[in-house]
């Protein structure tokens, strides 16, 4: 099973798999809902692109279980280090929201779902969304997830 101490793991693998995985890329807030989903469908795509770096470390890396990765791209994708108090009010923010919200046998949270929801959940951690709006963006995400799904198969 996947570890989030593998993260750390590859950005020490050499300095291609840090450039390639944490580069930072500071981009602004999306601007309305139909902006965080393309975002959401960036950010999925983002994550599964360390799935190699994974299995180089012989780790097991799925769309399952990127909701992890969810708090590393939030960072990543809004110009925050990987590190220190930001990365932890992030995974705070995600998994203790995702252990809260879903029961871990529940097998019928959609992968995709799961890491929107970290996702979003990150940002509320870094005090870049207030709970109101990060609610609204979970519950239009929720009501579009096949629009969501078609997007993480896009380029754009």
């Amino acid at each position: 099973m996947f570890d989030i101490s593998t993260i750390v793991e590859m950005s020490k693998y050499g300095s291609m798999c840090y450039d390639y995985v944490m580069k930072v890329q500071k981009r602004p807030i999306p601007a309305g809902l139909e902006d965080w989903l393309r975002e959401i469908a960036k950010a999925f795509r983002d994550a599964r692109e360390t799935i190699p770096f994974a299995e180089i470390l012989g780790e097991s890396l799925e769309d399952g279980n990127l909701f992890h990765l969810a708090p590393f791209v939030a960072l990543k994708f809004r110009g925050f280090p990987p590190t220190g108090s930001p990365l932890k009010k992030a995974r705070d923010a995600a998994l203790s929201s995702y252990v809260a919200n879903f029961s871990e046998d529940d097998q019928s949270i959609e992968p995709l779902f799961a890491f929107a929801f970290c996702y979003v959940s990150s940002h509320y951690g870094l005090g870049l969304l207030t709970e109101e709006y990060s609610h609204e963006i979970i519950s239009f995400v929720e009501e579009n997830i096949d629009r969501l799904q078609s997007l993480t198969e896009g380029s754009d």
